[in-house]
């Protein structure tokens, strides 16, 4: 019966962690409007970067890249990341690369229809604060 008992408590000890990699956008939302956004500490970009790594390991890349870029971008340069950042986002998600790779999930089909307004958004608050 103890044995049992330390089964039953090791199990439920457990975190699942493919929920946790699995969060819900909204929950991402709520956290990036906690967030106060300034061109000196922005971490939106590297939260979905962590949400998407284990699936989306180059876009994860792309997205720390972007938030670097951004750190010190004029407003002009600022707009062209946020450009360039919007097709790699559309070419990687909307087409057919995504449809084959991403989208065989319900996680992978709300991560193509949620991640590109998300990042817009994002984009846009990191040019706003430039102007």
């Amino acid at each position: 019966m103890r044995e049992a008992d330390s089964e039953i408590t090791e199990r439920d000890g457990r975190v699942n962690f493919n929920k946790i990699r699995e969060a819900d956008f909204r929950m991402i939302d709520e956290i990036i409007h906690i967030f106060p956004v300034s061109s000196e500490f922005n971490v939106s970009l590297l939260m979905i970067a962590g949400l998407i790594r284990d699936r989306i390991p180059w876009l994860a890349e792309i997205l720390c890249e972007a938030h670097r870029d951004f750190k010190s971008a004029s407003p002009q340069k600022a707009r062209e990341i946020g450009e360039q950042l919007m097709q790699v986002i559309s070419y990687t998600l909307r087409g057919p690369f995504g449809e084959r790779t991403i989208s065989k999930s319900k996680f992978g089909q709300i991560l193509m229809m949620e991640l590109p307004i998300l990042i817009g958004r994002i984009i846009s608050e990191n040019i706003k604060i430039r102007n």
